[in-house]
């Protein structure tokens, strides 16, 4: 069949050729309308275009028209205004109500706020298979827009329409900022493992029996110790165990053992930087202490008939004590029961000679001694260790060794000690229960909840999830307890303590930036966005997604965000509390276990010494009449002797 002489009728007229081209047909402009194509005009060869709806290719003038808009109160997005004069749309502000007047304004067209009345957003309840909330408004045709903070999902999708997301979001963990770790009795040992703890009180003891045994052997640790009597055969060695553990620990704390060098000062920027580490009540803290402690120390020397010492002996005195004027009755008992316990003696020649007045060519001297005894040692290696030096210094090669030794490993010791104790006083030790949604369902000491008929209660419900059911599980068998009507009861309850709110990070971002005792624990939990809800089939969506899609690209979301998160003047300034965290003074509370043990170390000193003294002078009053006895039968023996 020639196609050229075929009069075939098609959907665009009747089909004709001339000369192989087609004549005398029409094409219809159609236009998309309400999810079906209308015809609004032709096309024609030669004739163009004729356009017979005009108003398809236009948008309409909505001025005139009015929305009802239905929203829900939730700071930021939308806020209800205290003041009572106010009425309409003017009682309303927010991030939400600002976007509502762009978009307005983008689009054209007038409307018109109200609350739902119910207070949900809307939550498909299984049991009588109806929606509440929003989106029950929006089904029944009682609101053509739904503007706040409605996250879209697929449950809702389902029976309403979204626009573009407006705002990406996901889900998180408000929880209270964990308190500052209490500082307990024993925390200076922190910085420190325990097995380092043992390591260096055994290296102390070990060091300091050996310093011990090794000046026993070594000549050059014996010494004179009256240097005033330079032909006598008494020397004493200062290496006894008590002054071996005195040096390491002198040098354990950089302290030095009799030899302290002066350090080279540096000039401070102001008359009192140097004060600036502690705090005031730590300066005067540690100036009662010192007060105290040098008091104490007086009265216990007071009481302490060991602290009772002469002066060194000289070239003219006949024997290493003398009585003097001043001492009292006890101190003459002590020099009786020390130099003359047996009452005196006769020289070569058979004469008397008092003990308290011996010969001076004959003297008899006490055993040999050598400062080193087993307390010494032990009383140097802690003066070392404490950082305040001892006056005992080791003369031999061997017990220098063994000192070189013990200040170098004290060195490495201290030094670390110190650079990690700065980390533990200074910085705030913070104690988190929880790091993420997994140590949340595997524990029950603290609750957790969200927003009752909330898209993150729909999350958890609906969820595969294994952490999130057991989750859901948990919070639905305490459902009246752990669900919350609003963010800001769920914010209450989180800072009442031992309760984490989970809720939209958007909100969370929001409360996390208005209260510092505030903080989002771990990420993510999930990934959607709010949109802006519609009827199904609502002619308004495209255009309200053109517009927010315009706004987006303009910035304006973006500022709209800054203003009411960030711009409000309500937000707490973490920076600069993070910057005090770093450097913070020490209070009383960082070292007052400290001083609460000196001041029982104090006293129980004060105590031991005191019984020391009742005992001494109850021993005393005893030999004292012994002596006398003594003294008296020496006499008459004497007397006797020389008839």
């Amino acid at each position: 069949m020639n196609p050229e002489s075929a009069g075939l009728n098609g959907l665009t007229g009747r089909i004709e050729f001339n000369e192989g081209k087609r004549n005398n047909f029409k094409l219809d402009l159609l236009k998309l309308k309400k999810e079906e194509l209308v015809k609004v005009g032709e096309w024609r060869p030669g004739l163009g275009i004729n356009v017979t709806d005009l108003e398809a290719f236009y948008d309409k003038t909505y001025a005139n028209i009015t929305l009802v808009v239905m929203t829900r109160e939730e700071k930021p997005y939308v806020m209800v205004r205290e003041d009572k004069n106010l009425t309409g749309n003017a009682r309303f502000e927010g991030f939400c109500i600002d976007l509502l007047k762009w978009i307005a304004g983008q689009v054209g067209f007038q409307y018109v706020i109200k609350l739902v009345p119910d207070h949900m957003y809307g939550v498909y309840d299984p049991e009588t298979k109806e929606w509440n909330g929003i989106v029950r408004e929006l089904m029944e045709k009682r609101a053509d827009l739904a503007v706040a903070s409605m996250t879209i999902n697929y449950a809702r999708e389902s029976v309403i329409d979204f626009t573009k997301p407006f705002m990406n979001l996901g889900i998180g963990i408000l929880f209270k900022v964990p308190s500052s770790q209490p500082t307990r009795l024993f925390s200076f040992m922190n910085p420190l493992a325990v097995e380092i703890w043992l390591y260096v009180l055994a290296a102390y003891m070990l060091v300091s029996f050996t310093l011990f045994v090794m000046a026993r052997f070594s000549p050059y640790e014996w010494n004179n110790p009256h240097p005033c009597l330079a032909e006598s055969d008494v020397i004493e060695n200062q290496f006894n165990v008590s002054n071996s553990f005195w040096f390491i620990t002198g040098t354990f704390l950089r302290q030095g053992s009799g030899l302290n060098p002066k350090a080279t000062k540096r000039a401070p920027s102001r008359l009192f930087s140097f004060m600036n580490p502690l705090a005031v009540e730590v300066w005067l803290s540690m100036l009662g202490a010192y007060v105290v402690v040098s008091m104490s120390i007086w009265i216990v020397a007071r009481l302490s008939p060991y602290e009772w010492v002469e002066p060194p002996p000289c070239p003219s005195c006949k024997c290493p004590l003398q009585v003097g004027s001043r001492q009292s009755v006890l101190q003459v008992i002590i020099i009786i029961i020390y130099f003359a316990p047996f009452g005196g003696g006769h020289d070569d020649q058979g004469s008397h000679v008092s003990a308290l007045e011996p010969d001076s060519d004959d003297i008899p001297l006490p055993r040999t001694v050598n400062d080193f005894s087993l307390s010494n040692s032990f009383w140097f290696t802690v003066g070392s260790l404490m950082q305040q030096g001892s006056d005992l210094n080791p003369k031999a090669t061997s017990t220098r060794i063994v000192g070189g030794i013990w200040w170098f490993f004290t060195l490495i010791i201290i030094s670390s000690y110190t650079a990690n104790l700065a980390a533990f006083l200074t910085v705030e030790r913070m104690i988190t229960p929880i790091e993420n949604a997994a140590d949340l369902a595997e524990q029950t000491e603290i609750s957790y909840g969200t927003l009752e008929g909330g898209s993150t209660m729909t999350f958890f419900r609906d969820s595969k999830i294994g952490i999130y059911q057991k989750m859901w599980r948990f919070m639905e068998a305490k459902r009246s307890s752990l669900f919350v009507s609003s963010y800001e009861e769920g914010i209450k309850r989180v800072l009442e303590g031992n309760y984490a709110f989970l809720m939209e990070s958007t909100m969370l971002d929001y409360a996390v930036q208005r209260d510092c005792n505030l903080t989002q624990i771990g990420g993510l939990l999930d990934s959607k966005g709010y949109g802006i809800a519609t009827p199904k089939g609502s002619p308004w969506r495209d255009k309200i997604s053109l517009a927010i899609l315009e706004l987006q690209e303009k910035g304006v979301i973006q500022i709209l965000y800054d203003k009411w998160w960030k711009n409000t003047g309500d937000v707490c300034n973490r920076d600069e509390k993070s910057k005090e965290n770093k450097a913070n003074a020490l209070g009383v509370e960082n070292i007052g276990k400290f001083l609460s043990k000196s001041c029982f170390a104090i006293l129980l000193t004060t105590l031991t010494k005191t019984l020391n003294l009742l005992l001494w002078c109850q021993i005393s009053s005893g030999l004292f009449y012994l002596l006398i006895l003594l003294k008296a039968t020496s006499v008459l023996h004497s007397i006797f002797a020389e008839k």
